[in-house]
């Protein structure tokens, strides 16, 4: 099998997934998008994806995502996922999809400096209280949402979380849980939760962007 037909193969098998999924939580397939998270993986594997119709790919490098796409399609709608440094801000305003990692007012002001038209972006909700990511405390987004209307330029689409990697997963589901209470009231926000491990139980609790990599991609090559 070439690594083209792999990757066509995986991603079905992950649609397959997301499909039935999706109808033991009683949901419309529709709802959910799948991010293929591409970090690490060469051009020649995003454009097999983008031939057999994906379109939806996330990054986690200002640099490595800018290698990337200038020799791929327009497009393509990039997420980028990974922590977001505030004087990168500059080069992903305007010219990606959704910024799925905002929690900090500065990122919020970098990025209006640059903007022509409105940028969507999500909050990125630490529920884990886990030192080692990013994010707001869930009791903090009321707050948070207040000193984003200060940039109007930059719209808030919903949220994100990344729970404590190697919890069991019923302790993620809690995690899922916490999102899923933010984001009542907010009928149109995006909930950007669950990976490989655990997207199942995202998207029984609600999740509309799911980030998979490994999955479709295979094990990550840092060096």
């Amino acid at each position: 099998m070439s690594r083209e037909d792999e990757l066509v193969q995986n991603l079905e098998g992950i649609q397959a997934r997301i499909n039935a999924a999706c109808e033991a939580a009683g949901r419309d397939p529709s709802e959910v998008t799948l991010v293929a998270v591409s970090k690490t993986k060469p051009v020649a594997d995003i454009q097999a994806l983008y031939d057999a119709g994906h379109r939806d790919f996330g990054e986690n490098y200002v640099q490595e995502w800018q290698d990337k796409a200038e020799f791929l399609p327009n497009d393509i709608r990039w997420h980028f996922i990974g922590v977001l440094q505030s004087n990168k801000c500059k080069y992903l305003a305007g010219n990606v999809h959704l910024i799925h990692s905002i929690y900090r007012r500065k990122q919020l002001k970098e990025l209006s400096k640059r903007l022509d038209e409105p940028q969507k972006i999500l909050v990125q909700i630490n529920t884990g209280n886990d030192l080692a990511k990013g994010g707001i405390e869930p009791e903090e987004l009321e707050e948070f949402l207040e000193t984003a209307a200060e940039f109007p330029e930059v719209q808030v689409a919903g949220i994100m979380t990344i729970p404590p990697f190697d919890e069991p997963i019923e302790t993620t589901q809690g995690h899922f849980r916490t999102m899923k209470s933010l984001a009542q009231g907010h009928p149109d926000w995006t909930v950007s939760m669950g990976m490989t491990s655990d997207f199942e139980a995202a998207i029984a609790e609600g999740a509309t962007i799911i980030r998979v990599g490994t999955a479709i991609f295979g094990a990550r090559n840092y060096q």
